[in-house]
């Protein structure tokens, strides 16, 4: 499940968080505070190397729902990719994070 385009998709989102073992959050580092992005590139690997989700976020959120295990998470955005491990247990909500550096020039243009 993916999304988080407008208030109410957020809350949807956040209701629905509860029942997937993962989380993902996908932002980039602006003035003065962090914003949301969409269209990240999502791999979810897990232990073997083997691919079981290769998809696009179409918010800022991802609710994914794997097994019990370890799993490597890349997340790719403007050609910039970037990689977390985490440990997945079905009676937990883990959520994980990623945050890219702003845009070069995005602090001038805001001037």
């Amino acid at each position: 499940m993916t999304g988080g385009v407008g208030d109410d998709d957020i809350a949807a989102l956040k209701r629905a968080a509860v029942s997937y073992p993962l989380e993902l959050e996908f932002s980039q580092q602006a003035q003065p505070k962090s914003e949301f992005i969409a269209d990240v590139k999502v791999t979810v690997r897990d232990r073997a190397g083997k691919v079981l989700l290769d998809a696009a976020s179409g918010g800022p959120f991802m609710l994914v729902d794997l097994p019990t295990g370890r799993y490597d998470v890349e997340a790719s955005y403007e050609g910039q990719s970037k990689r977390q491990s985490v440990d997945v247990r079905k009676d937990q909500h883990r959520k994980v994070v990623f945050v890219w550096p702003s845009r070069p020039g995005a602090e001038t243009a805001a001037q």
